[in-house]
């Protein structure tokens, strides 16, 4: 308060106070001279009022004194901070390395020292803590190497937090993280991979006909992602094409069931990048039998007796049809078809084969001829053969032992060589024959089926025609039925494999906890088949090009393809390549081929950045002021290749040592 005296004495004496500026939020008491806040104060505003006090007295003319008057407004913790901006936004590259710096955000507080004090913190959005936050920079960083294919935006609530205040006071801001989509995914064949889920296709397919198409993988989005395929190298590529940019699979040519059932493209991916990523694969494709062949008897008349003491239930004679297609497209189904036979006889199916059953007994059939129709089916194709029945008394003259004969012969059975040899049955004079008289495969000398052709277990498993008996004594005949399988003695058909080049890409480390891992199948097939039997006899190996230990892989006897070690992209090799064969091994004349294996092993980011040393230290003179001077350089190493080893480097804030922002 000011103080101000008069030596006047009575009205002269009389002391009247006043501000200037008056318009000062100050109020100064005219009498006492007391001065008074009158009004708002703000700091921040305003801090500092510089007035001037004059004091008067009442005398005439009055008499003035004035005095300096300088307020300094102290500062409370009175403002809440804000940011500079409602919301912030920022990009960067995915996979760049945990600590890089994505943004900063900066808020204010016009309060004074420790009443501006402001703490930053991430509120909310940090899903799995991937970012942090600097407390007192306001650096938002990364925790972990980002990717754009788990999640390509992030939107944080950022808290900027005077904490001194009573309640704290605070202020919010959103920031956008966008992550940037880079070409770090390879393209990979997801359908058709192995044997087991193979390209379905029926053989009845023609060519141009859209069969299948091919599926991949490829997690980069956009441009990026998109994805181009081609038929590289193999023997398939004049049978099958894919269509460059949608990856339909058209057929070129003719297929057969019966003929090959897999077949394997190589098939190239390239993706949109620049320069492209590029990923490599078998595809496999099965064909699928469809009803296409009809069954075949074996001749197309047969001529048999009939004894009168057979009784009804028994069957007189049998007779296969051959269908080479396969499962239920071969299922044959036999019945009698027309002919007076069908008064005296029925058709049953007796496992593969017809079986011709009496109805009724033979004796009551007396002597006399009955024909039969007898008809096969596979229920879309049917065959039909003749059957010519005699009943006969065969119990004089000569006959054979029975009228129902089997045998076997090899194939390396020579011209002129013995089939088989008949047993003839009584006494007198006979002549032999085979029915009808144009078959000329086998002949009949003496009581001997000798062999007249060259015989081919594979165009020709099995033979079937009559022989006839002509007793000279009575002038009868008699008919029996001849069923001749010709055994394999070699092997005829080399095998076939789905491709004759086979590229297949595995990523490093796959097998990393796993001992023996199994890659794709390669099948291969043979049509040689032991008789009675649809196993087929081939086995598999693989030719090492490398010492030993130094290839890691094999393949078993039946086409799996195994890995028996990890495999290391970055300190290894990575490609190898063998040759494939597949044997028939059935009989002595072993038959193989073979296929050239390519294994290409990609990259993957297996390997973490690492420091030479654990730490670094550097001593400056202080008032240092030279901006972008280097005195120091630190080196990380990466034992990955190609991008997966590039290395960004970020400082982070070291707020412990009191360094400041």
């Amino acid at each position: 308060m000011p103080v101000a005296s008069d030596r006047d004495s009575g009205s002269n004496a009389e002391l009247v106070f006043s501000l200037t500026p008056a318009s000062f939020p100050f109020y100064i008491d005219p009498s006492s001279g007391r001065v008074s806040v009158h009004g708002m104060l703000d700091r921040e505003t305003v801090d500092f009022y510089n007035m001037t006090v004059i004091v008067s007295d009442s005398g005439v003319p009055p008499r003035t004194a004035s005095v300096p008057l300088e307020i300094t407004i102290t500062d409370v913790n009175d403002s809440p901070p804000r940011f500079d901006s409602a919301s912030y936004s920022a990009s960067l590259q995915e996979n760049m390395a945990p600590g890089t710096i994505v943004v900063r955000v900066q808020a204010s507080d016009p309060d004074l020292g420790a009443n501006s004090l402001i703490t930053y913190g991430i509120t909310s959005g940090n899903s799995n803590n991937r970012f942090a936050i600097s407390p007192r920079s306001g650096v938002i960083y990364t925790t972990v190497s980002l990717d754009h294919e788990v999640q390509s935006t992030y939107a944080l609530q950022v808290t900027a937090v005077n904490s001194l205040a009573t309640p704290p006071e605070s202020d919010v801001t959103d920031v956008t993280v966008t992550v940037v989509d880079l070409n770090d995914n390879r393209p990979a064949l997801t359908n058709y991979i192995t044997t087991q889920t193979a390209l379905a296709v029926l053989e009845s397919a023609r060519p141009g006909d859209a069969i299948g198409q091919v599926a991949y993988r490829d997690a980069d989005g956009g441009a990026l992602g998109m994805v181009s395929c081609t038929v590289g190298s193999s023997g398939n590529s004049n049978l099958f094409s894919v269509n460059r940019t949608d990856g339909m699979i058209y057929l070129l040519g003719t297929l057969d069931y019966e003929t090959r059932v897999f077949y394997s493209l190589h098939i190239h991916l390239e993706d949109g990048g620049t320069p492209p990523l590029v990923g490599d694969g078998a595809l496999f494709i099965e064909v699928q039998d469809v009803n296409d062949n009809p069954p075949r008897f074996l001749g197309s008349h047969f001529i048999q007796s009939v004894s009168l003491n057979a009784v009804q239930g028994d069957d007189v004679m049998k007779v296969p049809a051959l269908d080479v297609d396969s499962t239920a497209n071969a299922q044959i189904v036999y019945s009698a078809g027309g002919g007076n036979g069908t008064t005296a006889f029925e058709v049953v199916v007796d496992g593969s084969e017809a079986a011709i059953r009496l109805t009724r007994d033979a004796s009551t059939l007396g002597t006399a001829t009955f024909e039969l129709v007898l008809n096969a089916t596979d229920g879309v194709h049917t065959s039909q053969a003749t059957v010519t029945l005699h009943v006969q008394d065969l119990s004089a003259g000569r006959n054979f032992a029975s009228t129902n004969l089997r045998a076997s012969v090899t194939d390396l059975a020579i011209i002129r060589g013995r089939a088989t040899q008949l047993t003839i049955l009584g006494t007198g004079a006979y002549t032999l024959a085979i029915e009808p008289p144009g078959f000329t495969a086998f002949a009949v000398v003496g009581t001997e089926v000798e062999v007249n052709t060259t015989l081919n277990a594979a165009t020709n498993p099995a033979y079937h025609f009559g022989l006839r008996l002509d007793d000279a004594t009575t002038g009868t005949s008699r008919y029996a039925q001849m069923i001749l399988t010709i055994q394999p003695s070699r092997n005829y058909f080399a095998p076939a494999l789905p491709s004759n080049n086979f590229v297949l890409e595995i990523r490093e480390g796959f097998f990393s906890f796993v001992r023996t891992g199994v890659l794709p199948k390669i099948p291969a097939e043979d049509k040689d088949r032991p008789i009675g039997s649809a196993q087929q006899r081939v086995s598999t190996s693989a030719t090492r090009n490398y010492p030993v230990g130094g290839f890691p892989f094999f393949y078993d006897t039946v086409g799996n393809f195994r890995a028996l070690s990890p495999l290391d992209y970055d300190g290894g090799q990575q490609n190898y390549s063998t040759q494939f064969s597949a044997t028939n091994d059935l009989h002595s004349n072993k038959l193989s081929v073979t296929a050239d294996v390519t294994v290409i092993v990609s990259e993957d980011n297996d390997n973490t950045p690492q420091f030479p040393f654990p730490s670094y230290a550097a001593i400056l003179p202080e008032n240092t002021t030279v901006s972008g001077v280097p005195f120091l350089t630190i080196i990380g190493t990466d034992a990955d290749v190609g991008s997966s080893g590039d290395l960004t480097y970020a400082l982070l804030d070291d707020l412990s040592a009191g360094g400041g922002n």
